[in-house]
């Protein structure tokens, strides 16, 4: 049930960070107020990473944060009593603002079918992800242990998010961080962009495309908060453009928010790093191609990635140490071969419109990109016909537009074809996905602005295009709808989310008795005692009796893994979440690259314990069929 807290506690999240965004002597890094709760958000970010390290990032210190913020929000509005004004935006109302209402009625349609959902990934959230933002608050870190996902697959960032909405909430809020918060803000952005431009209508519709593009939810990590990081990205280096140049702007504010977003956007998944790598590489490339050679320009190029560093340091401090001391790994090195995929059987799927594992069709997402090249060559195509010279400001829009759309088609390949043999085409297609709804949609609206008046074909060229995209995403925005009012998600393996068994086992999950099962089986173990967890709801353990050490089946492959790495062990063998061993020696014998590491890594310390059972290394003081808990002798 959606209570009034869950409707109105994302918008008082939003005004905190924009109070955080202002930081800086109460001056915004942006003239954009969504870019503004955006910096913000990095701002605390980079905070959290100093707190996880000395253990400070705790439940009070959470909602510390969130209350300074809100000061400085409520001081931004005293001081500048136009803010109200500021923030509507419309100052003078007029009849084509209407069109605004499309996406945000679209967006209010998307809040309440996903804010509260009823079930999760039985396998990523419970297992993996919900343990996270939970431990932290109970302990003040989500750093700790060499098995866990942390410090490989994500540095802490989502977890940091979700704290705020867990302190004030509680459990069931854990997703409105992303689901709703950055999506709205997303689309927010997009329509303060669009005003700011006047093309209205135009701007909604990219906004509309946002809303409905199917994202391939099947997990609570980063998904639109990568996408928000990257369109704050896009729109300081839209700032940054139009301003170096102006002696009486203050130019560095822009590389400074650019900074905060880049690097907070390495912190929520680490294979977001590809963005910054390759948005880097392409503006650099246009740079010389467009030969705007000026002082501020490459200080940005060589400046940008230096503070950007910084400002991921304090989330990577943990992650080093943890290399260093990878020599004392108990992991055997693995020496895998898996064949390469055929060049040609890759490109036939990338055409093909057969649906997909998770929803959608590769056709329609390489689409996204070949519209992108497609328009491009369009427009240079009138431009040169007609030889026209763009002005200063709208040759500014051209050339983010083409950084854009250019590093959402060079994500979204290399990607697919460099990533051929770690994960099936499928994974691949999931993960491309964030990169390239933000960037390219953010690309075509820019080339859009950067159109001369005259050239009306050109423009309703655009205006069909982004409109076929938008009706062909539309069934998936219906389906996952109406998927979250009879199923309870919107996951979006669909079947078998739907299914009566995954339903009633997320129900059991939920059970209050559930916890006090979990805590029940901690209470074998003595206080202060290090354990290791792995069971199916590790999320439920209290953080405060004991040190737990949570292992995720991906952390048995960490370069730095130790095994056993505490006294005590609980191991949950069997249910309906354990993985088999059937299904782990299929994986061992059958995936692509990464999977089988994890797979045969699995099995392995299944063996180890197995072997230290049959040594007598190893003392059952529990086992009731499915959980055996045990002490390491």
């Amino acid at each position: 049930m959606i209570n009034l807290l869950e409707n109105l506690f994302f918008i008082l999240f939003g005004c905190s960070m924009y109070g955080w965004g202002h930081i800086f002597f109460l001056k915004p890094l942006s003239n954009y107020i969504s870019a503004n709760i955006v910096i913000g958000m990095s701002v605390t970010l980079f905070i959290g990473g100093i707190l996880n390290n000395f253990n400070l990032a705790n439940e009070s210190i959470i909602k510390i944060i969130f209350y300074l913020g809100f000061v400085l929000f409520l001081t931004k509005i005293i001081i500048n009593l136009n803010f109200l004004k500021n923030l509507i935006l419309i100052k003078n109302f007029k009849k084509n603002y209407y069109n605004l209402l499309l996406p945000i009625i679209l967006l209010i349609i998307s809040i309440f079918s996903s804010i509260n959902p009823d079930a999760y990934n039985y396998h990523d959230d419970f297992q993996k992800y919900f343990i996270h933002p939970i431990k932290m608050l109970e302990t003040g870190s989500v750093f700790g242990g060499t098995l866990s996902a942390i410090g490989k697959q994500s540095l802490g960032g989502q977890a940091f998010f979700q704290s705020f909405f867990l302190s004030f909430i509680g459990l069931s809020a854990i997703n409105i961080f992303d689901s709703v918060f950055c999506l709205s803000i997303i689309i927010f952005l997009l329509l303060e962009l669009a005003l700011k431009e006047k093309v209205v209508i135009f701007g909604s519709l990219i906004a509309c495309l946002l809303v409905l593009f199917h994202p391939q939810y099947v997990n609570i990590s980063s998904l639109y908060s990568a996408v928000l990081f990257i369109l704050t990205s896009i729109i300081l280096s839209l700032e940054f453009l139009r301003n170096h140049s102006n002696v009486n702007s203050f130019y560095f504010k822009y590389i400074l928010g650019l900074s905060f977003s880049l690097a907070s956007l390495v912190v929520l998944k680490t294979n977001n790093v590809i963005f910054p790598l390759i948005y880097f590489f392409i503006f650099i490339f246009f740079i010389f191609i467009f030969r705007k050679f000026s002082k501020p320009i490459f200080q940005s190029i060589f400046v940008t990635p230096l503070i950007s560093l910084i400002l991921v340091v304090p989330w990577m401090i943990t992650s080093f140490n943890l290399y260093t001391d990878s020599t004392k790994s108990t992991n055997e090195p693995l020496k895998l071969k898996v064949p390469l995929v055929e060049t040609k059987s890759f490109i036939k799927k990338l055409f093909s419109n057969d649906v997909l594992i998770y929803g959608g069709s590769h056709f329609v997402y390489t689409s996204l990109t070949i519209v992108g090249l497609l328009l491009i060559f369009i427009i240079i195509f009138f431009l040169k016909r007609e030889k026209i010279e763009l002005q200063k400001f709208k040759k500014i829009n051209f050339f983010l537009s083409l950084v854009s759309i250019f590093s959402g088609i060079a994500i979204y390949f290399v990607m697919i074809f460099l990533g051929a043999k770690y994960s099936p085409i499928e994974d691949l297609t999931r993960y491309s996905l964030p990169f390239i709804v933000s960037t390219i949609p953010i690309g075509l609206f820019l080339l859009y602005v950067s159109i001369p008046k005259n050239f009306i074909y050109s423009k309703s060229i655009f205006f069909f295009i982004i409109i076929v995209l938008s009706i062909n995403f539309f069934p998936h925005y219906v389906n996952r709808t109406n998927q979250s009012y009879k199923c309870g998600s919107q996951l979006s393996f669909t079947s078998f989310a739907c299914s009566k068994d995954y339903l009633n086992y997320n129900k059991e999950v939920f059970k209050k008795e559930k916890k006090l099962f979990v805590q029940k089986l901690q209470k074998n173990i003595p206080e202060k005692k290090a354990i290791m967890v792995w069971i199916n709801t590790p999320f439920y353990m209290d953080f405060k009796r004991n040190e737990i050490i949570d292992i995720s089946i991906g952390g048995f492959d960490n370069p730095w893994a130790k095994f056993p790495s505490a006294e005590y062990m609980i191991w949950e063998y069997k249910g309906f979440a354990t993985r088999s061993i059937r299904d782990l020696e299929y994986f061992a014998n059958n995936s692509f690259l990464i999977d089988k590491r994890i797979a045969i890594r699995t099995l392995q310390h299944i063996k180890k314990i197995n072997q230290l059972y049959k040594n007598g290394k190893i003392k059952i003081i529990f086992d009731d069929g499915s959980v055996l808990i045990f002490k390491f002798i």
